[in-house]
């Protein structure tokens, strides 16, 4: 059972099952001064909580102050009040080119941390934003910290890190397959075609299962 806290500056994991202290520290915030107000956003998510499941995939962690995502006046996730009442429901809070500051953790395989950082998020996709589990666009930058996500996320690339990724829905496929994407990649990988490499994540966002998403390169 993996037990972690959202301290927003030191990120502490413990194997509370076998009493084995792993004690693995990670700086959140390398510069105060530039994620003072991220750091006044998440203040109140410093809890320890657990996840009491053996999943069989990756996991994503996403922390930030809920009125990021779910405010109706500026919550990227929103409806809004200025919506359509067809979909795709074009002037929704989430049709907006917007970003806000999010902390990000990747678990592997293992259950080990692989990344921690603080980054920004925004709702990626076209009218696959206007269902309930929308894709979402994670990105490094200086102003909230790393300027890269310093991991090898995708084993059939050679690439170390990553400027940005997606957690996708598998798009318009997602209330059907959900799978129909990912296997048309796979299947002209190893063709003279451009694809994209997928990892599928189990996700929560500030502690709640949100569903399986796919990571997808940017």
């Amino acid at each position: 059972m993996l037990t972690w806290s959202c301290d927003p500056f030191v990120t502490q994991f413990e194997d509370s099952e076998d009493e084995l202290s792993l004690n693995q520290q990670t700086d959140v915030f390398q510069n105060l001064d530039l994620v003072k107000d991220f750091f006044e956003e998440i203040q109140n998510y410093q809890d320890n909580y657990i996840i009491d499941e053996d999943h069989l995939l990756p996991v994503v962690s996403l922390i930030t102050d809920p009125k990021n995502l779910f405010d109706e006046e500026d919550g990227i996730y929103a409806y809004g009040n200025n919506f359509t009442n067809e979909f795709p429901f074009f002037g929704a809070n989430f049709w907006k080119d917007e970003e806000k500051p999010i902390h990000i953790s990747y678990y592997g395989m293992d259950n080990e941390l692989k990344v921690a950082l603080n980054g920004g998020v925004k709702i990626f996709g076209g009218w696959s934003r206007a269902y309930d589990q929308r894709s979402l666009s994670l990105f490094a930058r200086k102003k909230y910290g790393p300027s890269d996500i310093k991991y090898p996320i995708f084993e059939e690339r050679s690439y170390q890190s990553y400027g940005a990724i997606v957690l996708r829905n598998a798009g318009n496929d997602n209330l059907t397959s959900n799978m129909r994407d990912i296997i048309t990649h796979e299947l002209i990988k190893d063709l003279d075609l451009e694809s994209q490499a997928y990892q599928s994540v189990v996700t929560y966002i500030n502690k709640e299962y949100w569903g399986m998403y796919h990571l997808r390169e940017k």
